[in-house]
């Protein structure tokens, strides 16, 4: 009998053990020890994609006269075109002012998008991305749009005219379809279009 009560003691420590094994103990309102397993969960996190936003390079125009403000959307990792996504355009003067919205447009397929302007003097664009959940957000580079004034249109009465609009002056070059063609100067001197070493306008 005494053998019998010393085994199962013996089996009685050994669950026991198991249990503390296990997982952490906890007391049931009958004071008997329990065991409950604990896991811990780890979660991760993925990196947002940079993305970069082109923009053209600065040009001057004519008052009066448009052009066409373009960029590109791209993943900047691998350069894969970014498409559906809604970029905003804005504008500002110079600097030391704030910007302005200017228009917003959706990325096509290729991630391109465009906007013609027509400023009526000179000012600076940007293209930006504030970017979602799946791509970061980017900002373009700026880009100048210069605007001049108009040229002035020549003096009445001059003519032939030059291929750019403006009066010859005696001793310029003149065209072959010219030769022999007379006309007036820009200063209303009437003249010729000669061969005097070369086809030039000559004074009359």
């Amino acid at each position: 009998m005494r053998r019998l009560s010393l085994l199962c003691a013996a089996a009685l420590a050994v669950a026991g053990s198991q249990l503390l094994l296990g997982g952490t103990a906890q007391a049931s309102p009958s004071g008997t020890t329990h065991h409950q397993a604990t896991t811990s969960k780890v979660e991760t996190v993925s990196a947002v994609p940079a993305t970069t936003l082109s923009i053209g390079a600065s040009v001057t125009i004519t008052k009066g006269h448009s052009t066409t403000i373009g960029t590109h959307l791209r993943l900047k990792a691998n350069g894969h075109a970014v498409h559906g996504s809604t970029i905003y355009l804005y504008s500002r003067a110079n600097s030391s002012h704030k910007w302005a919205k200017v228009t917003s447009k959706v990325t096509s397929s290729s991630g391109a998008a465009t906007y013609s302007v027509k400023p009526s003097a000179t000012t600076q664009y940007e293209w930006s991305y504030p970017g979602t959940s799946l791509h970061g957000k980017s900002t373009s580079h700026v880009e100048t749009v210069t605007v001049k004034k108009p040229s002035s249109p020549p003096p009445a009465g001059c003519y032939p005219l030059t291929n750019s609009g403006n009066c010859y002056e005696p001793g310029e070059y003149c065209r072959s379809s010219d030769h022999g063609v007379t006309g007036v100067a820009g200063d209303g001197e009437a003249i010729r279009c000669e061969d005097n070493n070369g086809w030039r306008w000559e004074p009359i």
